[in-house]
């Protein structure tokens, strides 16, 4: 019976360290992933996360799996970061955080987006993923059109072609934020 009551503790003791492996392994993979592409080594991924490449393996299946879910949980973030603008009081606030947005993920995603784009095999996963981005993008623009502040003609899809040409050089910060404020200031309606 004493082993009974000590089973629950042992279990959540075991969840826990499970929680804290996974982070420990995502965080260690979006590194590695970033620098080395998809060619990273598991061995190397559990090493950088302090565990056994069994553990990797266990959890996650093959480096297919892994990277997939790094993909997942990399376009969660862009989403939950748009739904938590979808209620904002000011439309036009809520638009140019995307725009800023957007921005500085360019900047620090320039090794995942040079990765994707030269694995055809990871193309079908992001897109998968960023399925919901345009249009949770496309929402906040309408409701920025709807008080005419911004641009009737300006669609979800165009911000990326917008901020195509940022400098994204680190010395180069000043620079890219008058880019920035000029791409700002298009996307304005001549009301605004």
């Amino acid at each position: 019976m004493t082993d009974d009551l000590k089973s629950p503790k042992k279990h959540s003791a075991q969840r826990a360290d499970a929680q804290q492996n996974h982070g420990r392994i995502m965080a260690a993979a979006k590194a590695r992933f970033a620098s080395d592409g998809p060619s990273a080594a598991m061995d190397t991924i559990a090493r950088d996360a302090g565990v056994a490449v069994g553990t990797l393996y266990h959890h996650f299946g093959s480096k297919e799996g892994l990277l997939n879910l790094v993909i997942q949980e990399h376009f969660q973030v862009v989403t939950d970061f748009l739904a938590s603008l979808q209620d904002s009081a000011d439309p036009w606030w809520a638009v140019e955080q995307v725009v800023r947005g957007m921005a500085k993920r360019q900047i620090k995603d320039r090794a995942f987006k040079t990765m994707i784009h030269q694995h055809s095999n990871l193309i079908e996963t992001t897109s998968q993923a960023k399925r919901g981005i345009d249009p949770a993008i496309q929402a906040l623009i309408d409701r920025a059109q709807a008080t005419g502040l911004v641009r009737p003609d300006l669609r979800a899809g165009d911000l990326s072609a917008l901020l195509a040409g940022l400098p994204i050089g680190e010395d180069q910060a000043e620079q890219r934020e008058r880019y920035l404020l000029i791409v700002l200031q298009g996307i304005k309606s001549e009301n605004a």
